[in-house]
């Protein structure tokens, strides 16, 4: 096992991804045995860590294999894995887990030999490589927009911001954290119908669907509809303009 770093060269930001801007990598083979790594220390000791990645090829069809290897770059603790890159993005997985005392490791997709990889000259693309804590409980979409701002003081204005949907089916905002009970983590989300989920109960959360006008005279300034997620309604929320 070696941690030779001449065996490729890696051109950042060089090929159109898959959130539409010129963001993704291309890794090309400058040996028989390319290999592309990065070592990331701070980890829990003994945690468990899934590293993915999206990856495509130009052109054709590439195998390569990734794996996930002890600080020491010693020894497997996942992988190598071999996957199958094609025109198309796909997002590839590995889990592995630190020995107890052992607080970093190195993510790795390479040329290996022993599983019949065929990465021994030209291009592949590289996108959106993560570590994160865990058996990978959560997904990686391919439009996840990120973004971070500095602390403003009360009083200062911003400016406008816009989250906006790729199309009328994918929901355009959604958090996700622990601590809900929702299968795949998420605390708050917008669906594209303009619908409002909100984590809690013992079911699927709830689902505001709909603000409506008040229909009885006793002081009711209106009323939330609340539905399944099949969309059945489930009862109403009633808002009292002076209860």
């Amino acid at each position: 096992m070696r941690r030779d770093q001449q065996t490729r060269s890696a051109t950042t930001n060089a090929a159109a991804a898959l959130d539409g801007n010129h963001s993704a990598d291309t890794v090309a083979a400058s040996a028989s045995t390319p290999v592309i790594q990065q070592q990331i220390a701070g980890l829990a000791d003994g945690g468990s860590y899934t590293f993915y990645v999206w990856a495509r090829v130009p052109s054709g069809t590439r195998k390569v294999s990734l794996a996930i290897v002890d600080n020491a770059y010693a020894s497997y603790l996942a992988g190598p894995t071999q996957i199958t890159l094609t025109t198309a993005w796909q997002r590839f997985k590995i889990t592995g887990t630190l020995a107890g005392g052992q607080t970093a490791l190195w993510v790795v997709v390479r040329q290996y030999a022993a599983n019949g990889d065929d990465w021994t000259t030209g291009d592949i693309h590289l996108w959106g490589a993560c570590l994160q804590q865990g058996g990978d409980p959560k997904k990686g979409y391919a439009r996840t927009w990120a973004f971070q701002t500095a602390n403003v003081a009360a009083g200062i204005a911003c400016g406008p911001m816009v989250v906006s949907g790729v199309n009328a089916s994918e929901s355009p905002f959604k958090v996700r954290g622990p601590g809900s009970n929702l299968p795949d983590d998420t605390l708050l989300e917008v669906t594209a119908a303009g619908e409002l989920i909100i984590a809690g109960g013992s079911g699927n959360g709830y689902r505001l669907a709909e603000l409506m006008g008040a229909s009885n005279p006793s002081g009711w300034s209106g009323v939330i509809k609340v539905v399944n997620p099949a969309g059945v309604t489930a009862g109403y929320i009633l808002l009292y303009s002076n209860p």
